[in-house]
């Protein structure tokens, strides 16, 4: 029983050593204070390059000031930014780095909680494939999902995103267990990570009207959903409490326009600034087939459940299409770990792992390259300590 008991816990140990050993290996350029790798020129600063990368840096004045404007930090605001500015940066992700902050600085606790949001991400990941049977290959599965080009970066640097990937995640699983309350609960600590986590409430919505015509019944249990626009209602209230605003969130000039779809095809917008967009394209491309194989599946085993994860995909990728913003590759991840999901026979295929192998030296590269030249300009770190 013992050896069973240590057998079933390799892979989530398996895990935990590939997150940890991929982090530093990508930091290890850093760490190292080198002036130049691969062709690619360093900044000189060692590791505070990675503590500097944004946005982690607005996660730990949020941390330290608790969004009070009459905090000292703002005598001589950090980075020019008034304290209305970091409404933008929700609060479950400083809350964490607060925790760990108890027994380390600020920006090593705010890696340190990364990096666990980011184990803990890709364990559950694993469990809940594995429970659902939605894959042969749980394990190589979950270790491909952590070299997601941008996936490496934001689990590397200061970042709620995991997070937030972990509380999307629970929360569709949990729905598609169909234990509502506790989805919703996970699905309400994902806004208040991020906002785009409330997109969870429509996409639930639209399954509930598919399941009802289907099926001509409802369960009132589905109506635990509200909490997840109720919690975005809490981020402004304590914003209200705190900076005597209710609509901080919106007047912090750092929030994405949502115009038109597809409005990311904008070099003159504010937040885009270049016409090198193909990528988009392709992520799009790549996502939207993704979402369509999950609805379509006939296996009569898995089907209900990726069709609950393609209901989920499709109505993100929708509000997505109006996002203009460069960063697509960023704003979607919270669904790159469901195509894992819908797509895992291409991705588990043996071309595809040699292909995979080929590539990562690149992926690698393109990690170092940008995380080399998103360091905020800080010259004073007292604040941040």
């Amino acid at each position: 029983m013992k050896s069973l008991y240590k057998k079933k816990l390799i892979p989530y140990i398996l895990i935990v050593i590939f997150v940890v050993f991929s982090t530093f290996s990508l930091w290890l350029p850093f760490l190292a204070n080198l002036k130049e790798f691969w062709g690619i020129k360093l900044p000189q600063g060692g590791f505070e390059v990675i503590e500097a990368n944004w946005d982690g840096p607005l996660y730990i004045i949020s941390t330290k000031t608790s969004y009070n404007p009459n905090n000292e930090i703002f005598i001589d605001p950090p980075l020019g930014l008034s304290a209305q500015y970091y409404a933008a940066h929700l609060p479950l992700y400083p809350l964490t780095i607060k925790i760990v902050a108890n027994v380390m600085s600020y920006p090593k606790a705010m890696l340190i909680s990364t990096l666990l949001a980011s184990a803990l991400l890709f364990c559950l990941f694993y469990f809940f494939i594995k429970k659902h049977s939605l894959t042969g290959h749980p394990l190589l599965l979950t270790t491909l999902l952590m070299f997601w080009p941008r996936l490496l970066i934001v689990r590397s640097i200061g970042s709620p995103e995991p997070l937030f990937l972990l509380l999307v995640l629970v929360s569709v699983f949990l729905f598609i267990e169909k234990r509502f309350f506790l989805a919703s609960l996970f699905g309400a600590l994902s806004v208040v990570t991020k906002t785009p986590g409330v997109i969870l409430f429509p996409a639930c919505g639209l399954y509930f009207i598919y399941d009802y015509f289907k099926t001509k019944k409802i369960s009132l249990s589905s109506l635990w959903i509200i909490l997840i626009p109720l919690s975005l209602l809490g981020v402004f209230q304590f914003y209200n409490i705190q900076l005597k605003d209710f609509f901080a969130y919106y007047h912090t000039g750092a929030v994405v326009p949502i115009t038109r779809l597809f409005a990311m095809f904008n070099q003159n917008a504010k937040w885009v600034g270049t016409a090198w967009l193909e990528d988009i394209v392709f992520i799009f491309l790549l996502l939207l087939s993704a979402a369509l194989v999950a609805i379509t599946n006939k296996q009569k085993e898995i089907s209900p459940k990726l069709m609950i994860i393609g209901f989920f995909m499709i109505t993100f990728l929708f509000s997505l299409g109006f996002v203009e913003h460069r960063d697509i590759s960023r704003y979607s991840l919270p669904i790159v770990p469901f195509a894992f999901i819908s797509l895992e026979k291409f991705f588990t295929d043996k071309r595809f792992l040699v292909a995979c192998c080929l590539v990562l030296p690149a992926i690698y590269l393109y990690a170092i390259n940008f995380i080399a030249s998103n360091a905020a300009p800080i010259t004073n770190w007292l604040p941040f300590m």
